[in-house]
């Protein structure tokens, strides 16, 4: 572990060019190849950078290799892992409302265990989360800000436990704003300093208190109350607040491809002043490359935007934060144990939310219409059909299977989610002459997506059937729900390797759900 005198050593003998390319976070692909691989390759070489989002491809792990065999320094190896390491070879995990939702301390804790095992394998080691914000949906913990910190404490001590660097995001809170920054410009908080230090950041506090908050994302939610001209990401009074607190460790900025910062900022303004206010590293947009980025941090540094001693404290949070991430795991592969708590994540944290008297099961013997969700394909730019958020976790395919397996009287019809006028048809055709009919829904919320939620033609086709309706079971955004009609029983699972398994299973009765979700659904 580096002491003072090491650091004040390392800061001493490090160039200029090595500590203003600290202060980005390659985010170009440029390691994975194309024409920015080799000036990155040169950087690495001379020591100069400080940060790279590891590009997500099926040969990661030799690009990982190919960036520590190259640079002198430790450099962080950066990604989101809300569902797990996001490669293919690495074990899908559901995300951390599970945790809450399941209410086990000891899940929580191997989540970030897990999690971490198998990044330091790969050879990640940084980690953005978690998520801490005290907002409904899927990346939170729920709506209470003590149990919020109870359960990130536990996935970071578990990410720290095996080397992997955190940092929980995104700080100060979401302030009550729910709309997506990746496109949405005015996400606006009337909170101020004394509501924030009340609620949002009660989890970055708790977190400090218990030596388990060594980095922190920051989010580009306004608070006009403490600051009318700049967003959190850029503002030094928001910043201050938890480094008045106490808090010397890495800050970083989200990713300032969004369009909420990007439209009135700009890339080289968002760069300079985010170094100015306070962070210490900076997730530029990824649509620049990555020379043009440290082409803005040297203007800021030259024109005195970024001062020499708000450099060498920036560097400074950085050389402990790559120290720390040099740490081993403590082992390489999974045990069979952790591969149980996989399965536990999954199973012990679907709820089912009934009305009084209604079990979570329906009856096999009498004959079910079931509605089965199918994402819509888009066309690429060669007119090639995809999905545009392909999920390994929600299979229709295998779920069609297993409701033919579990309820063989019963028909299923399948609909896209914006669902065209023949499909409609084919479910009003089907329905006067089944007992009740079963939505199978999912959503899930995706950066750029504006919003997410179940189409009008969905929740239409809904009311159209309500008066048969005897169950929703829904994968994804648990609001979601909010907008459907009122059914009997809900059953609502996080995403996760076999959730929709899990739900069928608690329809035909073979499952007990015994999940809470950590907020109340305003149902109708």
């Amino acid at each position: 572990m580096l002491t003072e005198l090491d650091i004040k050593k390392k800061l001493s003998e490090m160039t200029l060019e090595q500590k203003l390319g600290h202060l980005i976070i390659c985010r170009d692909n440029s390691l994975a190849g194309g024409p920015g691989k080799e000036f990155l390759l040169d950087k690495l070489r001379r020591g100069c950078v400080g940060g790279i989002q590891v590009p997500e491809r099926a040969n990661t792990r030799e690009l990982i290799a190919e960036a520590k065999a190259t640079a002198p320094n430790p450099v962080l190896l950066c990604a989101d892992m809300e569902h797990g390491v996001p490669i293919e070879e690495a074990h899908k995990l559901p995300g951390t409302i599970t945790l809450s939702s399941a209410d086990d301390e000891k899940l929580a804790y191997e989540f970030g265990r897990i999690t971490a095992i198998e990044a330091k394998d790969i050879g990640y080691n940084l980690v953005w989360g978690p998520v801490v914000d005290i907002a409904p949906g899927l990346r939170g913990l729920g709506l209470d800000p003590y149990k919020t910190a109870k359960y990130a404490e536990l996935i970071a001590r578990g990410y720290m436990d095996e080397g992997l660097f955190c940092t929980p995001k995104h700080f100060p809170g979401s302030g009550g704003i729910f709309y997506d920054t990746h496109m949405y410009f005015d996400a606006k908080s009337e909170k101020d300093e004394k509501e924030l230090l009340e609620c949002d950041l009660v989890p970055y506090l708790e977190m400090m208190k218990h030596s388990a908050l060594i980095g922190i994302m920051t989010s580009h939610n306004r608070f006009p109350k403490i600051d009318p001209e700049y967003p959190a990401s850029l503002s030094e009074k928001i910043i201050s607040i938890i480094r008045n607190a106490g808090y010397d460790g890495l800050i970083l900025t989200d990713s300032f491809a969004m369009m909420g910062v990007l439209d009135e900022f700009g890339d080289e303004r968002s760069i300079a002043y985010a170094i100015r206010a306070g962070n210490d590293m900076v997730l530029p947009n990824y649509r620049i490359s990555y020379e043009q980025s440290l082409k803005y941090v040297e203007n800021a540094y030259n024109s005195g935007i970024i001062t020499p001693e708000r450099l060498d404290d920036a560097v400074r949070h950085i050389l402990i934060a790559q120290d720390f991430a040099q740490k081993p795991a403590s082992r390489s592969t999974l045990s069979d144990e952790q591969l149980e708590y996989i399965e536990k994540m999954n199973e012990s944290s679907i709820c089912a939310i009934t009305d009084d008297g209604v079990q979570p099961y329906i009856e096999k013997d009498k004959k079910h219409l079931f509605v089965v969700l199918t994402e819509n394909l888009y066309l690429n730019k060669s007119g090639v059909p995809f999905e545009f958020s392909p999920s390994s976790r929600w299979k229709p395919d295998e779920i069609c299977k297993q409701i033919s397996d579990e309820f063989p009287d019963s028909t299923i019809v399948r609909i896209n989610e914006f669902p065209n006028p023949g499909q409609i048809l084919e479910v009003c055709k089907a329905y006067p002459s089944h007992d009740d009919i079963i939505f199978l829904t999912y959503c899930k919320c995706l950066a750029y997506g504006g919003s997410d939620g179940l189409t009008e033609r969905v929740l239409t086709l809904m009311d159209a059937t309500k008066g048969k309706l005897a169950a929703i079971a829904h994968m994804g955004t648990p609001n979601t729900l909010e907008s459907a009609p009122h059914s009997p029983r809900v059953i609502w699972s996080n995403p996760g390797q076999k959730s929709t398994e899990n739900m069928i299973d608690i329809l035909s009765g073979k499952l007990e759900p015994k999940g809470k979700l950590p907020y109340k659904l305003n149902l109708k």
